[in-house]
């Protein structure tokens, strides 16, 4: 880790003070608590963002998608530790394979070595974007993904997962697979025949205060340039970080503690 700079540069003094708390490991995590502590985050990451942009009169807001993957891997860190065989490696480079008949060399979010061994493969995503099942019954982009993973880094395919934030912004039948829009509330006992399904975790609901129907008056026009504050967002958080749970990590780490 680097250590202090100079004071004149502040942002970029910040900057290395949150690079150096992803990096620490820092208490060991209960596996049942990870996915409250990131919905925690990302919530309040998303609430300074939309804080931001109205000081800062910025349209649009940053993106988190490389921010959400670094959490991961830091909350997986901590559900290891104990374990020091166990290694994470993030944006591991795999081996050349033929892809639609070119040569390229597959990356994943996060590699997880034991003994210096790949185990398992995490891709993460806040956005499935170009890669959203055109059938959910047949997700053939993911199909194709996960077998170019497993070709790659010659990991079974039981081992490789991939971590969705919300299921909520695909479509309404994507999202009735995990989620009862009717009741509001996860769907119990999932069960999947697809391997792929099988192997995707999606970790809750939402996680924006933005888009919650408790602030809804904020993004009214004439409201632009208000926000709620810091206390009521936080009371609303800790309301909804149980009912909006859908999934955690413990399928990835039992798996790697017992191989």
């Amino acid at each position: 880790m680097l250590s202090k700079g100079n004071k004149l540069y502040p942002i970029s003094e910040k900057y290395n003070d949150l690079l150096n708390t992803l990096c620490s490991v820092g208490e060991p995590i209960n596996p049942s608590e990870i996915t409250q502590e990131i919905f925690i985050e990302m919530s309040l990451i998303r609430y300074y963002g939309w804080v931001y942009s109205k000081n800062m009169n910025r349209m649009v807001r940053h993106t988190t998608a490389e921010l959400f993957q670094d959490l991961i891997a830091h909350k997986l860190k901590r559900a290891f530790v104990g374990y020091e065989n166990v290694k994470l490696v993030l944006e591991e480079k795999g081996k050349q394979i033929k892809i639609k008949s070119k040569n390229k060399t597959p990356h994943v979010d996060i590699a997880i070595k034991k003994k210096d061994s790949l185990v398992a493969l995490i891709e993460v995503k806040t956005n499935i974007g170009w890669s959203r099942p055109k059938n959910e019954e047949n997700w053939v982009e993911m199909q194709n993904r996960f077998n170019n993973l497993k070709n790659s880094f010659e990991v079974d395919l039981d081992n490789i997962f991939l971590v969705l934030e919300t299921p909520m912004n695909v479509s309404r039948s994507f999202t009735s697979l995990w989620w009862d829009i009717e009741k509001s509330e996860p769907i119990k006992n999932l069960q999947f025949q697809d391997k792929i399904y099988k192997n995707i975790i999606p970790l809750y609901a939402q996680a924006d205060p933005y888009y919650w129907d408790e602030f809804k008056e904020f993004r009214k026009e004439k409201n632009k340039t208000e926000y709620p504050n810091l206390e009521d967002v936080m009371k609303v958080i800790n309301d909804k970080k149980k009912t909006l749970q859908i999934m955690n990590l413990d399928k990835i780490i039992n798996k790697v503690k017992k191989l």
